[in-house]
């Protein structure tokens, strides 16, 4: 016990479960250790909440990760029409990669699923950088990748195959957390365009293995959701999937997101329709 707090670390090498009642306010002492905890693991998990909206927001709040993104989808569902109603498989991914700042840190909490039905996986590019070989680490200094905004969300998009208004921006492959200052693998799958650097070719096979590291079961945490769990994790530092849900149990995800700004901050003038067919999959 700490601060009145149960944690219970995640047998992947990375994210903590934390026992905790979350309706109430937490005092400073509590506040600060979650905060610590969100630090250096990127991903939190609690069982057995039923937060409000506003909760969920004010529970967000005290991982201080920017300001709470209103104009994103407060429901993440395979059912119904409101929110972000999606059932495609995903591969590894971090939400709005394609920005030149991604959404900071995400939370969902389960308001109606059928227990253990359906699941979101996590991988940590913190973790996965810190297992890789030393000669592939040299290999990866410097370079940087191009990620475009996707039009489909099955694989890697191209940027040749995209609309020239489609938001794209240009990162490292590794960088360093911009609060923990340590250095992140980033893989956003299907945002992906390629390696700057390096020929198609040789960008591609690069890309490949680095995806097989970040997929690697190994190093993988699979959330299966029960009602009332929330999970909070960092979208700088993890990427997180998800399989097809159209054939399995309700999954209506409760969601709250903080950043930097929202895509509609940068881009005033994409076309909505657009952005809901970017967003929709999550």
């Amino acid at each position: 016990m700490t601060h009145g707090f149960e944690i219970r670390p995640l047998d992947v090498g990375y994210g903590a479960e934390v026992v905790a009642d979350l309706s109430a306010p937490l005092p400073p002492e509590q506040q600060a250790l979650l905060y610590r905890l969100f630090n250096e693991h990127g991903l939190v998990v609690f069982r057995k909440q039923a937060l409000s909206h506003h909760q969920q927001i004010r529970v967000h709040s005290y991982l201080r990760r920017g300001r709470f993104l209103e104009r994103d989808p407060e429901v993440v569902s395979n059912v119904g029409t409101g929110g972000q109603v999606g059932t495609a498989a995903l591969p590894f991914h971090s939400d709005s990669a394609f920005l030149p700042e991604p959404i900071a840190a995400i939370s969902l909490h389960a308001v109606d699923v059928v227990d253990g039905e359906t699941s979101t996986r996590f991988s940590s590019g913190k973790d996965v950088y810190r297992r890789l070989p030393e000669s592939l680490k040299a290999r990866l200094e410097g370079l940087h990748t191009l990620h475009v905004m996707p039009k489909e969300v099955s694989g890697r998009n191209r940027a040749r195959e995209l609309p020239a208004h489609y938001p794209r921006t240009t990162r490292l492959l590794v960088h360093r957390h911009g609060i923990t200052g340590g250095p992140v693998l980033y893989v956003s799958w299907v945002m992906i365009d390629g390696i700057i650097e390096l020929p198609e070719a040789q960008s591609d096979a690069l890309l490949e293995e680095l995806h097989s590291h970040v997929s690697d079961p190994g190093h993988v945490y699979e959330h299966r959701w029960r009602n009332g769990d929330l999970v909070i994790w960092d979208n700088v530092a993890l990427l997180h999937a998800r399989d097809d849900t159209s054939k399995a149990g309700r999954r209506v995800l409760q969601r709250v997101s903080t950043g930097a700004y929202h895509f509609s901050d940068i881009y005033p003038e994409f076309p909505a329709y657009k952005l809901n067919l970017a967003y929709r999959d999550r």
